[in-house]
């Protein structure tokens, strides 16, 4: 088996900081902030502390790649870790719902454990070392074919 690097890989931070730029310019050109009474201003405040505390729980959110396995480590909740030499499968599937669709990437090891990641929350970059990740070290698990395309850089499934 080839060695990996350790990676630690972050979600997407855009959005965050995207939804903070916005809200700040739709206030700053649509209010005219001298004539604003003091309790929009805390609420304005308030919903910016907000959205800066949802933006450091999501950050923290991280996946560890290793030569050893692959650990989803959460701010809430438990670290979730699977070895590399368990994993027999790996499968990205959709969820449709009324809401709309859920892209999961599901990793099931030999004793029935299973680590389950969001593809949507991390880069294309990010995928891609995922994929070699499992590609290199379960030469045996089965594997989604999507898995070999996001190996490939190819992402047919990606929506966005």
């Amino acid at each position: 088996m080839l060695a990996i690097n350790s990676e630690e890989i972050s979600v997407k931070r855009w959005p965050f900081i995207l939804v903070v730029v916005v809200y700040q310019l739709v206030f700053l050109f649509a209010l005219d902030l001298k004539s604003i009474d003091d309790s929009i201003k805390w609420v304005m405040a308030g919903s910016l502390i907000f959205i800066s505390v949802l933006f450091y729980i999501v950050s923290k959110n991280k996946i560890i790649i290793d030569n050893t396995g692959i650990t989803q480590q959460l701010l809430i909740g438990k670290q979730k870790e699977l070895l590399w030499q368990n994993v027999k499968s790996s499968t990205i599937s959709w969820d449709i719902n009324y809401h709309g669709a859920d892209l999961s990437w599901e990793f099931i090891d030999t004793y029935g454990k299973r680590l389950s990641i969001n593809p949507s929350y991390f880069t294309r970059r990010s995928l891609k070392i995922i994929a070699c990740a499992v590609l290199s070290k379960c030469p045996d698990a089965a594997l989604d074919k999507r898995i070999l395309k996001l190996a490939e850089g190819r992402f047919p499934w990606y929506i966005f």
